[in-house]
């Protein structure tokens, strides 16, 4: 995880109005807290014990996550690292059919 990245945007969440995350299901003060212990997490150690295929995904245009995306890639043994053309970081929404199809190809190979 990006950490300068997620200290910003931690930054930008304590000034939204508590209802912004009522939205979402969530308390303000959980969303928080959740927020800031991702900061904690570094799985650098184990990532080499995961030896199931794995689909990692990025929005072309999310240059925050796509060095974290490659550099996750490297250390991973059994990756496939895709590129959402003209997607940002909510692929989802941007390019739903696109994330749709990548993801039923790679369900096929995996059955």
């Amino acid at each position: 995880m990006p950490k300068k990245l997620l200290k910003f945007q931690n930054l930008l969440f304590r000034f939204m109005p508590k209802s912004m995350f009522q939205q979402m299901g969530f308390r303000k003060a959980d969303f928080l807290l959740l927020c800031e212990t991702m900061m904690e997490l570094d799985f650098n150690n184990s990532l080499h014990k995961i030896s199931c295929p794995t689909l990692l995904l990025y929005g072309e245009k999310d240059t925050a996550n796509k060095n974290a995306s490659i550099e996750l890639a490297e250390l991973l043994k059994n990756v496939e690292l895709k590129t959402i053309i003209g997607a940002g970081h909510e692929v989802n929404i941007e390019s739903p059919q696109e994330l749709a199809e990548i993801l039923h190809a790679f369900y096929e190979r995996m059955s």
